[in-house]
């Protein structure tokens, strides 16, 4: 007996994307983040309601469909009403040192929102973080960051090693501080590379700061794109930087961000070029633009880019099954999101587990929103509940109703609020321009990560179980489906995002930025902030450095007298893997 499904009737197929990997059917549930093998049965069902919604499905396939989040009873689901933004879950702060740099980046976004011109405080020069904004951001973190014990702080900038002298009388400090309360703080640095001195790498490498280079290729495109503001070009400068790094780097991984901009979408040749000068980690991310501004990326170069990421994924499935790390760090942060299969309700962490302070100490939702938008507060008054609440709200709307159709809205959430800035004028518009290219990369990560589990099971989180199925017809692939699957009560209700279980980076989805983890925390980002030692025991992090057993390494710990305060001092081991 068969189940007549219609419209007007019990269900209607929800957002999902279908596609092939090692000669079978996978489907994607936009609506849960599940992700299934297909049997014939499931195929023959869904390209028939996908004809007609009156189409007769067989019962069993008709209550796969719907506990996999693929059909929906009564119709497709109505918009929720108005839902109450998450609670600020703080982990992270980016602290803006300085709007200062000393390069002239053809594609800046600083010099964008001001029309060419370093932006400026109100005597019409570049402001500064004094020491004591500093630690009172720092000490503002700690108080608003509830029982979290793990707290990470960005520096940026402007270039922020133009403020060396700050850091090295803060950092020390705002280390203290924390570990006076018991908690844990790690500090994240990005920089042009060009100020990179020996005592700056040294100071770097023993108080563990993560560091990750903003560099674009070899010189011929390096210099182009980031010169000196007299037009010589900084390659030679950052290729010594970078050098002094790998002498002080004690064992810590250090990642390259590239900046995709127009002219330049030699993705391959750049990733090659990065890792023979050592890189660990390479992510890559367009130039943020203005339509019709030679920085951005022209249609045909984003198919340009599209194809390298495709042979970067071929590599990165040949570096898994020969044991070796990866080093794509745009693919590896979109299997973690697949991995996991959570929703996406927005597309980073700004406001919600992140904020960013410039350099007076106000605060904003993230680093490049400074200045842009409503500030939500300060350090002395704290945030402003009202103005968080209304840039969440018109946040969480801004997907609606372009990308609710959409099987790769939890991908992009509608993507970054500043490249929508700047697109279109509008913080909350959705970033329609790179829908096409968003949905491509997903399903290039979709189909990566099919291959990986099929081939290294247990590289990603041990192999698809069997016993315990709930479904005959969708065996489930990725961690939310595999839950999906062993759940033997009534089918999940779909209620379109309603709840936020974790953020991720937004250079998953092709947009630079310093957001957080599925934890809120940035201890498990690789691009472009680094992960510290505690966090490389997971599938989040590809980086091989790993506390040793004693058995093997007995004096592993010997300079670690203190935890909290010693930590960096623990021997790091490659082992094989």
């Amino acid at each position: 007996m068969e189940h007549r499904c219609s419209a007007a009737g019990p269900a209607a197929l929800l957002p999902h994307r279908r596609f092939q990997a090692d000669g079978e059917t996978y489907v994607y549930a936009a609506e849960t983040g599940g992700l299934f093998r297909a049997d014939e049965d499931v195929r023959d069902a869904l390209s028939a309601l996908a004809a007609s919604a009156d189409a007769a499905v067989p019962p069993e396939v008709v209550s796969d469909l719907l506990r996999a989040g693929l059909l929906q009873r009564g119709g497709r689901p109505a918009r929720p009403g108005r839902i109450a933004p998450p609670a600020l879950a703080l982990r992270t702060l980016v602290l803006m040192l300085t709007e200062s740099c000393n390069l002239s980046c053809r594609y800046c976004y600083e010099a964008c929102e001001a029309h060419g011109s370093p932006p400026a405080g109100a005597g019409g020069t570049a402001r500064e973080m004094s020491a004591e904004t500093f630690l009172r951001c720092v000490e503002f973190l700690l108080d608003a960051s509830g029982e979290s014990r793990s707290l990470s702080v960005v520096l940026f900038g402007g270039e922020p090693l133009l403020r060396f002298p700050l850091l090295r009388a803060a950092v020390p400090q705002a280390m203290a501080m924390t570990g006076e309360r018991g908690r844990e703080i790690s500090f994240s640095l990005t920089t042009n590379g060009t100020l990179i001195t020996d005592e700056i790498a040294e100071f770097l490498g023993r108080n563990g700061i993560s560091v990750c280079v903003s560099i674009d290729g070899p010189p011929e495109v390096h210099d182009l794109n980031r010169p000196y503001g007299s037009g010589r070009g900084s390659y030679a400068d950052v290729a010594r930087g970078i050098s002094r790094l790998m002498k002080y780097r004690n064992g810590r991984p250090l990642a390259a961000r590239v900046t995709l901009g127009g002219g330049a979408a030699d993705v391959g040749g750049t990733f090659e070029h990065l890792r023979e000068l050592g890189f660990d980690e390479v992510g890559f991310a367009p130039a943020s633009a203005a339509e019709g501004s030679p920085a951005a990326l022209a249609e045909e170069e984003l198919d340009r880019v599209m194809e390298g990421f495709r042979e970067l994924a071929s590599r990165y499935e040949s570096d898994v099954r020969e044991r070796r790390m990866p080093a794509f760090s745009n693919m590896t942060q979109i299997l973690a999101l697949i991995h996991r299969g959570e929703p996406m309700p927005y597309p980073c962490g700004a406001g919600i587990g992140m904020l960013a302070a410039d350099p007076s100490g106000t605060f904003y939702p993230c680093h490049r929103l400074c200045g842009v938008g409503d500030a939500l507060g300060d350090r002395e008054r704290g945030i402003a509940v009202d103005v968080r609440n209304r840039f969440l709200d018109r946040a969480r709307k801004r997907r609606e109703p372009a990308c609710e159709p959409c099987w790769a809205k939890n991908f992009c959430s509608g993507g970054c609020y500043h490249d929508a800035y700047l697109r279109q004028g509008d913080l909350f518009a959705p970033s329609t321009h790179y829908c096409r290219w968003i949905r491509e990369l997903f399903l290039l990560g979709l189909q990566t990560y099919v291959r990986i589990q099929n081939e290294t099971p247990t590289f990603l989180d041990g192999p698809v179980r069997r016993k315990g199925d709930c479904m005959k017809h969708l065996k489930p692939v990725n961690r939310k489906a595999k839950a999906i699957g062993k759940d033997s009560g009534d089918p999940p209700v779909v209620e379109a995002q309603g709840t936020i279980p974790f953020m991720h980076t937004c250079t998953s989805v092709f947009n630079p930025g310093y957001e957080i983890d599925w934890t809120g925390s940035t201890k498990q980002l690789c691009t472009p902030i680094e992960t510290d030692l505690f966090g490389t025991t997971d599938m989040y992090c590809w980086w091989p450095g790993q506390a040793p057993d004693t058995y093997n390494n007995p004096d592993w710990n010997a300079d670690c007298t203190r935890a909290m305060k010693d930590w960096m001092k623990l021997k790091v081991v490659k082992p094989e893997w």
